[in-house]
């Protein structure tokens, strides 16, 4: 009867996330009772945009970065050239968040006109909380398209099985759970989306409507995180390759280009406005990339910087796509593609605790694509016939680690 229920209830995925959701909302809503906060650290710098757009409709961020307990967390700086006081964070997250902003505002206004105690000035505690409810929808509506994308490509169960790992055995549990507010859990959103529309795209839907709206989807992502501008490479070789004349691959390209610059423009003017120049916010404000000297062992295997340190278990993915790439399959090509290109910005950036209680939180976005790599290695033969219990195993002992380090981090840090 037990296993009847539960098989049942999976047999709906939409409601299988929704309690999903309920669950990390639930857990995310207890943590806040024990920080007694919700805007810390970095996630002040991106909020500021947020309520400055709607609440001043400027970016002008003297209202947000001075103020005492939810201020910029270090000395706001100013722009010698522009008189402004600067962000070098990017905008793409904050304009995401607008949504579940304006639901929180409308809470507070409605509990102010029925005599409640409410803060309407755009820091409000339900203006906070509900946009912060909305990034826990950004991790598990991420969460639903790599099901989508795994169940399609091979079977419900496989789909299963990688979500599962994808929530437990990686990060996405902290950025899920609990901490959402931040960019992250947009980022993951927006790379599952592509990793979606990408699938689409190689399962026949390849107009140049749906190609533009791919470059759309890569621009909305590297404006969340302008490293991020390496996942449409790929793609765009890909579109460059394909079968077709001079002219038709061209036009692909530049439907891509184009539709991915429209958006990405966004971040070019935001910096001009505060800063008076054109580059990237991080290098102005003295942060360096070394191109030439990439520290691959850091990044990969140290202890608080490592993302196989810190989720071995990808090591499983990495396996199941160097299986596809034998096998000559194009979206594990991409997926490499993705990682790497990915792997070496990261490698490239000066170094910071890119761990922390986050877990190398600069590989998010390859995680939609790495988990491909698991739907390819739970389908070959090699593992096709293994017990389900050495499954659940595997996933505990991947999940106990995650935990540990978490908890190890956050008490830590």
């Amino acid at each position: 009867m037990h296993t009847k229920l539960i098989s049942h209830f999976f047999a709906k995925p939409v409601l299988v996330f929704m309690v999903f959701f309920v669950a990390c909302t639930t857990v995310y809503s207890l943590g806040l009772l024990r920080v007694n906060s919700i805007l810390w650290g970095d996630t002040r710098y991106y909020y500021a945009y947020t309520r400055s757009l709607v609440m001043d409709r400027d970016l002008q961020f003297e209202n947000e970065a001075y103020r005492p307990e939810v201020g910029f967390p270090h000395l706001p700086q100013v722009s010698e050239v522009t008189g402004r006081v600067t962000n070098k964070f990017s905008p793409g997250a904050p304009l995401l968040w607008i949504p579940a902003f304006l639901m929180g505002q409308l809470l507070s206004y409605l509990l102010m006109i029925t005599g409640l105690p409410a803060i309407t000035d755009g820091y409000g505690w339900w203006t906070q909380y509900l946009t912060a409810i909305g990034t826990v929808a950004f991790s598990v509506g991420g969460l639903y398209l790599i099901f989508l994308v795994i169940k399609e490509r091979f079977s419900t169960v496989i789909a299963w099985w990688t979500t599962a790992f994808v929530v437990l055995a990686t990060q996405m549990l902290y950025y899920t759970a609990v901490d959402p507010l931040n960019s992250h859990s947009a980022s993951f959103l927006l790379s599952a989306a592509l990793l979606w529309g990408t699938n689409k795209y190689l399962g026949g839907r390849t107009s140049l409507s749906w190609i533009t709206f791919l470059g759309a989807l890569g621009g909305v992502l590297s404006l969340i995180r302008n490293q991020d501008a390496v996942l449409l490479i790929p793609l765009g070789i890909l579109l460059l390759v394909q079968p077709g004349t001079v002219w038709q691959r061209a036009l692909r390209s530049l439907s891509l280009g184009l539709s991915w610059l429209a958006v990405i423009s966004i971040q070019g003017l935001t910096t001009l406005y505060l800063y008076g120049q054109l580059n990237s916010p991080y290098l102005i404000q003295g942060e360096q990339i070394s191109w030439l000297r990439p520290d691959f062992w850091r990044v990969l295997f140290t202890l608080e910087n490592g993302i196989l340190f810190f989720a071995p278990g990808l090591v499983l993915c990495l396996e199941g796509l160097r299986v596809a790439l034998r096998q000559r399959k194009t979206l594990a090509s991409l997926a490499v593609g993705v990682f790497l290109l990915q792997l070496y910005v990261v490698a490239a950036w000066s170094p910071e605790i890119i761990g922390g209680p986050y877990g190398s939180r600069m590989f998010i976005s390859t995680l939609p694509w790495l988990a491909v790599g698991l739907g390819y290695l739970l389908q070959s033969k090699s593992v096709k016939n293994i017990p389900k219990w050495i499954y659940l195993g595997i996933l505990g002992v991947l999940l106990l680690n995650n935990l540990l380090q978490t908890l190890y981090m956050l008490a830590r840090f």
